[in-house]
């Protein structure tokens, strides 16, 4: 595996591949989305229902960890210690942008999208005809709405909680404000 790095923001990515996947690791994530390694850790579980498992992470241990150690060189290394490894996939990282839900965390995934991800489609690992490529569009397609809408409906749930913690604070208070202009 030849050693490079892409860097954005400032953060060296090392570009790291597992079953012919680009994926980064929860440290890079961590870093890129300005948060640490425990809350995106703590994130994945709490949403488990919504990773699965080789789509948008690849969970690594005993021989597969042995191998991935044994693959990555110089400017990234796996701990001895380690006894399991996430790996994010395309997909799993912008999942995980929605869900720490910061605009540090949305325009980083934008970045390593275009400069890291998207970087890996090279030419000739383009489908072989156009129906394979139109339906790889449209999957791809239909992944960003589905992102969309759950970033959408986030927004309007956070909205909707803001205005009814409001409107009972007000009401709280229209009830206190005679009690004192009766005194």
């Amino acid at each position: 595996m030849k050693y490079e790095l892409i860097t954005i923001d400032s953060n060296p990515l090392p570009i790291i591949e597992w079953q012919n996947a680009r994926v980064v690791t929860t440290e890079t994530l961590a870093k890129g989305y300005g948060t640490t390694e425990a809350n995106i850790r703590k994130n994945l579980s709490r949403n488990k229902d919504r990773f699965i498992e080789g789509i948008h992470v690849f969970t690594i241990k005993n021989n597969d960890l042995r191998t991935f150690r044994n693959q990555v060189i110089n400017g990234h290394s796996v701990n001895k210690h380690t006894t399991s490894l996430t790996l994010w996939t395309e997909k799993g990282a912008a999942r995980m942008s929605k869900v720490v839900d910061t605009d540090e965390a949305c325009s980083f995934f934008e970045k390593m999208e275009n400069a890291y991800f998207r970087s890996a489609q090279s030419p000739k690992a383009l489908p072989g005809n156009y129906i394979q490529a139109l339906e790889t569009l449209v999957e791809s397609e239909k992944e960003k709405l589905v992102i969309s809408d759950e970033r959408d409906e986030a927004i309007r749930t956070k909205s909707q909680i803001s205005r009814t913690r409001e409107a009972s604070a007000m009401g709280k208070l229209s009830v206190a404000i005679p009690r004192v202009s009766h005194q």
